[in-house]
């Protein structure tokens, strides 16, 4: 059963590679588009209107390596060590082989939907090695239910104050060097970026992506430092902050990398990202991080998943 179930999807399989993704795609199908890292599938999936597929449960894991063979799929766990998200949200299915995820060397991070010897178990691997990459449809995103949120915490008459908010993530102004930013923002009375904590940093990738925030060390090395304050909050990418003459930090987008941070030459050109500082007039986070959200005031927050935490 073993041999004929393998030989089934490799079969199935070969024709699929010959199929590379368009934008006009069979809706519900997967396709592939070249081969790479983790991040740079993820990449050439999202330029076809795709993600890396995410297999809703056994029969559609089957399905895609019938249609498309082996290669990195959409569940990792680069933002918290044994969580599999797909995007944002957490991964509905998953499917390990014996002794997986293992995280291997402590750097395995993201997910192979197995190959002819496993009989279509999945595998944790290192992120930037190279495989097929496998993408499908972005899911619906879900319906929201609009007639209250939770605006953080506090007394009667702070929530009531948090609820009545009119209230700003980030923006973003243009691009430029990290000064240029940083004049940009001040500009119009705002600050580059300070994200405070998980919550905080994921509203402002998902909301303005890829681009420079107020974070730096360039006074000391290694003393990071965000609008004149010693920054706690760190989500740095693997092997990052990487030091030598970068000095400055972008954040990644949501679908890259999930938000995490890497240190690049301050002279280097990004997205402006902007904002109120934290507690300030017309923030959406208290210094903590806390959301004072005003219903609807901030598309993105709404998509935030149930497992981020109003700190």
């Amino acid at each position: 059963m073993r041999v004929l179930f393998t030989t089934l999807l490799l079969s199935q399989s070969r024709t699929a590679f010959s199929a590379p993704c368009t934008t006009e795609s069979t809706v519900g199908s997967c396709c592939t588009e070249m081969t790479g890292t983790w991040a740079t599938c993820l990449s050439n999936c999202n330029s076809k209107g795709k993600d890396l597929a995410c297999p809703s449960d056994l029969n559609d894991s089957n399905d895609i390596i019938a249609e498309c063979g082996f290669g990195w799929i959409g569940p990792n766990d680069i933002n918290t060590e044994n969580t599999f998200q797909c995007a944002t949200e957490v991964a509905p299915y998953t499917h390990w082989a014996d002794q997986e995820p293992n995280d291997a060397n402590g750097n395995e991070d993201c997910a192979k939907n197995g190959n002819a010897n496993t009989d279509g178990f999945w595998n944790d691997e290192n992120c930037d090695g190279t495989n097929a990459c496998i993408c499908k449809d972005k899911p619906e995103p879900p319906e929201t239910f609009s007639g209250c949120s939770k605006q953080g915490s506090g007394t009667w008459d702070q929530c009531k104050a948090n609820c009545e908010a009119d209230c700003a993530t980030c923006t973003t102004e243009g691009t430029g060097n990290w000064e240029d930013c940083m004049q940009k923002c001040n500009d119009k009375d705002l600050i580059l970026a300070c994200p405070s904590d998980s919550m905080h940093n994921t509203a402002i990738s998902n909301e303005c992506g890829q681009g420079w925030i107020g974070v730096n060390d360039r006074l000391n090395e290694g003393d990071y430092m965000c609008n004149g304050e010693a920054v706690s909050f760190t989500p740095w990418w693997t092997n990052e902050p990487s030091g030598a003459n970068e000095d400055c930090v972008e954040t990644y987008a949501a679908n890259t990398y999930n938000g995490r941070w890497n240190d690049v030459p301050c002279s280097s050109e990004r997205n402006c990202i902007c904002a109120p500082a934290p507690g300030d007039a017309g923030s959406c986070f208290h210094a903590s991080g806390a959301a004072t959200l005003e219903s609807g005031a901030s598309k993105k927050m709404s998509e935030l998943s149930l497992g981020d935490v109003v700190q």
